[in-house]
């Protein structure tokens, strides 16, 4: 305002005020949108990272049940309790071998039950592998200990099939069964419930039914890195001759 002839140049101290609670607000805003943009992308990213590997995953067992023989398939071997288990299946020249995101996460692991690359110091565990084994050894109980092999040796060509993005993930649940086979051709069905498994990071559902990711807010929870999804496919079996 003017006084006494006189203009005042500037902003009151109201006018001030005003302005920089607008530009408080206007920061808060645009934070807290990029923080929700951020982290729709990380979850978006799991979730598409995961879907991926799934269907490679999908793509190699197609091939490999389509070239064995139905009548030679192993059935599925599990071994350990409840849902902290390992696993395999042998399809006559390659075998599938598993731990569990329960086992892996196990502070006392039962001896013999957690499936590893190699043995000593060097090995390291398997979350889902693709193993060349035309002798079906990983299926094959040892004579004297009557215990499958847990350890798959290094002259043995071994590929480690869940590797996502950085992310720890393993399977929380593993079924190979047959739908229906005559001599070497037939139909299998698989399941698989796979997950990232950060320990504490997943849970049962209320009902206790399937596994989901803990929700924002609880304990351990790390919802925008965790996804947990169940795939089930049919295969045909001995329909490449």
């Amino acid at each position: 305002g003017c006084m006494k002839n006189k203009c005042s140049q500037g902003f009151t101290i109201i006018e001030l005020s005003i302005a920089l609670a607008f530009l408080a607000i206007l920061l808060i805003a645009i934070i807290t949108l990029t923080l929700t943009a951020g982290n729709m992308y990380v979850k978006g990213s799991t979730l598409k990272a995961m879907n991926q590997s799934w269907r490679d995953i999908e793509d190699m067992m197609r091939r490999d049940m389509l070239a064995t023989d139905a009548a030679i398939i192993s059935q599925q071997i599990t071994v350990g309790a409840g849902s902290a288990t390992s696993g395999r299946v042998c399809l006559g020249s390659v075998s599938y071998v598993w731990n569990t995101a329960d086992l892996l996460n196990s502070e006392a692991a039962p001896a013999n039950t957690v499936i590893t690359f190699g043995s000593g110091s060097s090995a390291t565990p398997v979350r889902l592998a693709r193993v060349v084994d035309p002798g079906a050894t990983m299926c094959a109980k040892d004579a004297a200990t009557l215990r499958y092999p847990n350890v798959i040796p290094g002259s043995m060509t071994a590929t480690e099939l869940l590797s996502v993005g950085g992310r720890e993930v393993a399977p929380y649940s593993v079924s190979f069964s047959p739908v229906a086979h005559s001599g070497e051709y037939g139909l299998y069905s698989i399941k698989m419930t796979i997950g990232t498994s950060g320990k504490n990071t997943t849970q049962l559902d209320s009902s206790g039914g399937y596994v989901q990711c803990k929700p924002n807010g609880t304990a351990m929870s790390d919802f925008n890195y965790c996804s947990v999804n169940d795939f089930d496919i049919i295969v045909r079996v001995g329909g490449s001759a």
